[in-house]
């Protein structure tokens, strides 16, 4: 999925990259997708609503109608998480079609796109509502929570593909606007609502990818203003309260999992970065007096991609280099060729 997303992020319009074909081959398959035939299993969940349940959550031996109780980086196999992965698959596959219609004028892929879309988020009877109330809820504690906006990262692959899919030549002029709508309306709730605003004060990973969506989702719609004030919360707040001077972010330290969340932690920043960089914004190097810059914190978890085994923190699962994009992310915006970055 990270090639593709690199891809889809520098690629230019009628680029023709080596090895796209074989990629973006799966995207053909599988789909349509919707969470609307998959019931949420708590009460006052509209089938139109995405619910999901936090991962690392468990029962309580003791109780078993108790409040769940944390374990954090050891996922919990019976959370109910349909939505998520057909968000995922929907998301992937909306980007891999976007791609293959615009770079390979791939018209069976323009058309499965075009279907794939309508369903997720035009018909009134399949798609998925542009809220996330219901985001990974923890059983007998809440009903959904702030953290659960990370679920939806995976919505930045599927918008990009939406842009691929339109330099094709897809969608009518009603469907554009119904897509642009529902992608206001999302930002709208993740800036606005109670759920959201909190989640875009988080000071680790969550604050991070919370703006990479906004961005995303305001860069499909031309909201430029919104951007803007997310710019500035970068700047003011972000940066400064996560980074620090020798690259660190101290939040994905502490966790279970450090590496592996410092590395996504990057991956939000560097997305952040380079989608900061089409507005003609350079916050790759931007810094306060005690704060690091993103650029920092790559220089800083990049060797240890390179080489899991030298991280001495806390790391409690298999670290997966494959799957890290923030050093392509970095490398590309050191201009370096596309074609470079793929293998």
């Amino acid at each position: 999925m990270d090639l593709l997303l690199v891809i889809a992020l520098l690629a230019g319009q009628g680029a023709r990259v080596e090895g796209l074909d074989a990629l973006t081959k799966k995207s053909l398959r599988g789909g349509p997708w919707t969470i609307t035939g998959v019931a949420a299993p708590m009460e006052g969940v509209a089938k139109n609503d995405y619910y999901s349940e936090a991962p690392y959550w468990w029962p309580d031996p003791k109780d078993p109608k108790a409040p769940f109780l944390r374990r954090d980086g050891e996922t919990y196999p019976q959370r109910f998480d349909a939505h998520r992965k057909l968000l995922g698959q929907m998301s992937e596959g909306r980007l891999g079609l976007g791609l293959r219609a615009a770079l390979l004028g791939d018209k069976e892929a323009l058309r499965k796109g075009e279907e794939a879309a309508r369903v997720w988020f035009l018909n009134p009877a399949t798609r998925m509502n542009p809220h996330l109330e219901y985001g990974q809820a923890i059983r007998n504690r809440n009903t959904g929570r702030g953290a659960g906006i990370i679920d939806t990262r995976s919505l930045i692959w599927a918008v990009e593909g939406l842009r691929r899919l339109e330099e094709a030549k897809g969608f009518t002029v009603e469907e554009r606007a119904g897509l642009r709508a529902w992608f206001r309306e999302y930002p709208r709730w993740l800036t606005e609502s109670k759920i959201g605003a909190t989640e875009g004060r988080a000071k680790n990973n969550h604050g991070t990818w919370w703006a990479g969506q906004v961005l995303a989702f305001s860069h499909y719609t031309g909201d430029r203003a919104l951007r803007d004030r997310v710019y500035a919360q970068v700047r003011e707040r972000m940066i400064p309260g996560q980074i620090r001077a020798n690259g660190a972010c101290p939040e994905e330290e502490a966790r279970t999992r450090s590496l592996s969340y410092s590395a996504m932690n990057l991956d939000g920043w560097t997305v952040v970065a380079t989608l900061a960089g089409r507005d003609g914004v350079d916050i790759w190097e931007y810094k306060t007096g005690g704060s690091g810059s993103i650029r920092d914190a790559v220089n800083y978890v990049a060797p240890f991609v390179a080489a899991p085994e030298t991280w001495k923190k806390q790391q409690i699962s298999k670290f997966d280099s494959v799957k890290v994009l923030f050093v392509r992310l970095d490398r590309a915006a050191r201009g370096e060729k596309l074609s470079a970055l793929l293998p």
